[in-house]
């Protein structure tokens, strides 16, 4: 009755990459803020939607401050997902800012 997730290696014809494109701490109000852009290229013969999960390591309490698509909390914690449709032949790309109190 459980869940379980498989990782059974590299999807041929997709690829992605995550950059951090902004990092700023705000030390007297004890917070972090941290800005991403994942990429995603679909080179498969049909539109493939990606799960995109991504870990927010830097501390527990967190709060998505921006995001250009839908995202919910991950099936784990500490984490988020975004489901990013990508028509083949195509790439896209998804942005997000966290921010992290403590």
């Amino acid at each position: 009755g459980e869940t379980a997730t498989l990782n059974l290696g590299p999807a041929a014809g997709l690829a992605g990459q995550r950059l951090r494109t902004g990092y700023a701490e705000v030390v007297p109000f004890k917070a972090a803020e941290e800005s991403f852009e994942i990429l995603l290229d679909n080179q498969t013969g049909a539109d493939q939607t990606v799960t995109v999960v991504e870990h927010l390591y830097r501390g527990d309490t967190f709060e998505i401050t921006a995001a250009n698509a839908e995202h919910r909390p991950g099936r784990t914690p500490g984490t988020i997902e975004f489901d990013i449709p990508v028509r083949s032949g195509t790439q896209r790309s998804t942005t997000y800012t966290v921010r992290y109190t403590w």
